[in-house]
């Protein structure tokens, strides 16, 4: 896990007032450091000196952000859309949730300012930021924009089967039929695959006008999920 510092001292000299390492500590690992070519962090990580959570804290305390523990934290894939996944994974960032109407994004170098300005041209609301572990945020981006993208293409692939469908001959064998439904089984097993992801209590599957809205409870509070044709409720 790389972190990365404007002035990586203060990392050391908050590490070293809590607690968590010596000064004589420090100096090796500067030297290390200096002699490899890497991140102060590198070495203070291969080395066992600092644990990878106390690390995180303590350059949340430097930065005075708050820390996003993705392994604790459910992310609301409704804000998804405002960080493309491409953007999330050049600068290893995720969108987690708003607060009021404010969008809390988890980074792994919250003071990339170019990162940061990426961010914001791209979501077009007001930020956030927090500090995240990067080898959380990897497996997190994957994860949910994944999800995210496999979703999409499955509710494409039941539109496209329904027309399919709707231009087939009445005498169509019953192996093709059990064929052409089978996206519709891979969106609703990617639907229960994200409620448990979530630790959701219930799906709710909404039928409106123009779509099919689907949101997670989870924790009590109702959370957007995906939003499919409502021809996907048709029998």
């Amino acid at each position: 896990m790389t972190l990365q510092l404007a002035a990586p001292n203060k990392l050391g000299q908050e590490l070293i007032r809590r607690g968590l390492l010596t000064n004589d500590q420090l100096t090796k690992a500067v030297e290390a450091a200096e002699e490899q070519k890497c991140p102060i962090t590198d070495v203070l990580m291969s080395t066992g000196l600092v644990s990878a959570e106390d690390l995180l804290t303590t350059k949340g305390m430097v930065l005075n952000l708050p820390v996003v523990r993705l392994v604790e934290q459910n992310v609301d894939q409704a804000v998804l859309k405002y960080v493309p996944g491409t953007v999330a994974r050049r600068y290893l960032a995720l969108p987690i949730e708003f607060r009021g109407k404010t969008l809390l994004v988890a980074m792994a170098d919250p003071q990339n300012i170019q990162a940061t300005r990426d961010i914001q041209v791209h979501s077009g609301v007001r930020l956030q930021l927090a500090v995240a572990d990067p080898e959380q945020l990897k497996q997190a981006i994957d994860l949910y924009y994944k999800a995210t993208s496999e979703l999409s293409k499955q509710i494409t692939e039941y539109s496209e089967t329904e027309e399919t469908k709707q231009d087939a001959p009445t005498g169509a064998s019953t192996a093709s039929e059990t064929l052409l439904r089978t996206p519709v089984v891979r969106t609703l097993d990617l639907l229960l695959t994200q409620a448990i992801r979530d630790r959701a209590s219930d799906i709710h599957i909404e039928p409106q006008p123009t779509r099919t809205r689907i949101r997670y409870r989870v924790d009590g509070v109702l959370q957007d999920g995906a939003l499919c044709p409502i021809r996907c409720m048709r029998p």
